[in-house]
């Protein structure tokens, strides 16, 4: 809570506004304006953090201005990055063997610009790249794919997204082969009521097997082609 003091010798109604500066000064933030009243609460979560933090409080009376700073400093907690998977969306599905593209972004209260070395991608905590976009192949599976940036004081904020990479060897016998592009285009057409219903058989998980399914696994046989 802010308090302070404040008159006018006419009488006139008073405004308050009210900057904060996390670096004795040297910087300044503005945090409410047209306040009435000789008191403010501020969520703290929304300063940047300081070891030498200041309040200013300007006051008017429409005309006239005049202002004054907290007696000395204080500490304010620094606080975490905010990260944010830019793609892939969630539950995005996967050809087996496909190159996908990540990229995300982050904001940080006192770091202005954070360094593509502070960006870290992980599965399953198995890191598989740093920056801010990175290009990778997964071995098929589903995954909770996590973002990790870290700033300059060592706070780490993050954030997740659910993708899968199916798999292509429906008939599970660990290579993925013309037999497999059988299976799946014999049951096109198949829906979860059917009673020949294979849910090995649904790649793209939409509840129906159908060509997007056959396409994938022709995608992954011609890979291991080569």
């Amino acid at each position: 809570m802010i308090r302070w003091k404040a008159e006018d010798k006419d009488g006139d109604p008073l405004s308050f506004s009210i900057l904060y500066s996390p670096d004795k000064g040297n910087s300044w933030f503005p945090v409410a304006w047209n306040v009435q009243g000789e008191s403010y609460k501020v969520d703290t979560l929304i300063l940047p953090g300081g070891d030498a933090a200041m309040v200013r409080v300007i006051v008017t009376d429409g005309f006239n201005t005049a202002q004054d700073d907290s007696d000395g400093t204080f500490k304010v907690a620094g606080k975490p990055p905010a990260a944010f998977i830019i793609r892939p969306e969630a539950n995005t599905p996967f050809s087996s063997g496909e190159v996908i593209s990540f990229e995300g972004e982050a904001t940080d209260l006192e770091d202005y610009s954070i360094p593509d070395a502070s960006f870290i991608w992980s599965s399953d905590s198995t890191v598989f790249g740093t920056g801010r976009r990175v290009n990778a192949r997964l071995p098929d599976w589903v995954y909770k794919v996590t973002l990790t940036v870290v700033d300059s004081r060592g706070n780490t904020g993050q954030d997740t997204v659910m993708i899968w990479v199916p798999n292509s060897d429906v008939n599970d016998d660990g290579v993925t082969s013309i037999r497999d592009i059988q299976l799946v285009a014999t049951g096109r057409g198949l829906t979860p009521e059917d009673p020949a219903w294979n849910p090995a058989l649904d790649l793209n998980r939409n509840q129906v097997i159908d060509i997007h399914d056959i396409v994938r696994v022709i995608n992954r046989w011609i890979f291991t082609l080569f």
